[in-house]
């Protein structure tokens, strides 16, 4: 990781004992790129940053693109990925 948005997400996923691929990032930025990236359960939320979504596309990377915006956009892609059913184990 390179930027501190990554940092964070690394940090918190070791703080929990929890892999990256197991993690959930919603961005809307090109400084959200990285974590975007790295993030298991990643979500471009509809407020994003306009050609982000192209950037991620020629990566060849699979992630959520949710209708919505700002917060409702986050719990959109957490539903999405039915993240509020799991438990960690």
């Amino acid at each position: 990781p390179k930027n501190g948005k990554s940092l964070a997400l690394l940090f918190f996923a070791r703080l929990f004992g929890v892999d990256l691929e197991r993690t959930f990032y919603g961005g809307d930025s090109g400084n959200d790129l990285e974590p975007l990236l790295s993030a298991g359960f990643p979500t471009l939320v509809a407020d994003g940053e306009l050609g982000l979504d192209g950037k991620l596309a020629e990566l060849g990377t699979t992630i959520y693109l949710s209708p919505h915006a700002h917060i409702h956009g986050v719990i959109d892609g957490v539903r999405h990925y039915k993240l509020e059913t799991r438990r960690s184990t």
